[in-house]
């Protein structure tokens, strides 16, 4: 496990909102590639996290 997995990511889990991650979605979809299926991989991880 990484760092990131280990520390960042359920830091970051336990400060988000459902409206965080909602604009963070819509800037990914503005400003970010194509594909961001990674991005959502990621999110997907965290809300796991969170429960």
């Amino acid at each position: 496990m990484t760092k990131e997995e280990e520390q960042l990511f359920p830091q970051i889990a336990a400060r988000i909102t459902d409206a965080d991650d909602a604009l963070l979605v819509d800037r990914m979809a503005l400003i970010g590639p194509r594909d961001v299926t990674l991005f959502f991989a990621m999110l997907n991880e965290i809300e796991t996290e969170i429960g």
